[in-house]
């Protein structure tokens, strides 16, 4: 079984290649794609026609690769640049901001079987039952060994502060943060023993504790908007707010989408009301 593929590219082909001669990959009877992003389904469509496997990832997933593989670079361009003026970023910054070109996925196969919650597969000699959730990506898939030793989390559990939970151009009123609220309840009855395979970094056990870890830290970050947001301020104004320096260097043009995410949370729930003033910008205020 290959879990995800890496970047689409030269270099992450030429891995999957020295991996194959060197005899690490072989026999594969499936691949499974845990979530759209480019990062793990760049190479999908080279595998599936080397290995001649079939794949395995969800409707909604597949659904928003097909989606975005069909777009041109220029079409995503215009796109993200709108969006990220909704979100109170200047016109003239958000120009020049460059969005992942998922043209190179263009090939990504059709056809495929759908995951979905609780099914149950019989892969690598081992049973696994499908667990889904959304947050960091729609609806991604995770794999959950049926004798309880693993967890095949794609990336939504990482360790550390986890995964980025980013509200993106194409579901702008999303409420992405109860959909990993709820994902990260689910972990709690699973055993602290079991060895989390990420789709990131290396491995870890303990998965109740880092779940609730995880939630009290997005917790911590709503308050902190909730007391320190004044007047009605946009996703730019508010990112200082809740979000550390470097943290704001690191995560580019999507922190803007992170500061959606909390504000769309306190949105839905009445917190915070929205308006967009004239100018195009979404602005939160406390309700």
């Amino acid at each position: 079984m290959i879990a995800d593929g890496g970047l689409p590219g030269a270099e992450a082909a030429a891995l999957w290649h020295a991996a194959e001669n060197a005899g690490a990959v072989g026999a594969v009877e499936a691949i499974v794609c845990t979530h759209m992003h480019r990062d793990h389904s760049g190479q999908i469509a080279a595998l599936s026609a080397r290995h001649g496997a079939p794949l395995f990832m969800t409707a909604e997933e597949h659904s928003k690769v097909i989606a975005a593989s069909g777009a041109s670079l220029e079409q995503r361009r215009h796109q993200l640049s709108a969006f990220l003026v909704t979100l109170g970023v200047p016109a003239a910054e958000a120009r020049l901001t460059a969005p992942p070109d998922y043209s190179l996925l263009a090939a990504f196969p059709r056809d495929y079987h759908p995951l979905e919650d609780g099914m149950m597969l019989s892969l690598a000699g081992t049973n696994w039952q499908v667990m889904t959730g959304g947050g960091h990506s729609t609806r991604a898939a995770c794999l959950i060994s049926q004798d309880s030793r693993f967890l095949l989390a794609g990336d939504q559990l990482l360790a550390g502060a986890g995964p980025h939970i980013s509200v993106g151009l194409n579901e702008p009123e999303a409420d992405l943060l109860s959909e990993y609220f709820a994902f990260l309840d689910r972990l709690a009855v699973l055993p602290e023993t079991m060895t989390v395979l990420p789709g990131h970094g290396a491995v870890f056990a303990g998965i109740p504790a880092h779940a609730l870890n995880l939630h009290k830290a997005h917790q911590k970050r709503l308050s902190r908007l909730v007391g320190q947001i004044r007047g009605a301020m946009s996703c730019a104004e508010m990112a200082p707010l809740v979000f550390a320096p470097q943290t704001i260097r690191h995560f580019g043009y999507l922190l803007p989408g992170m500061v959606l995410s909390l504000a769309n949370h306190l949105w839905h729930r009445a917190t915070l009301t929205r308006h967009q003033d004239d100018d195009g910008v979404w602005r939160f205020a406390l309700a």
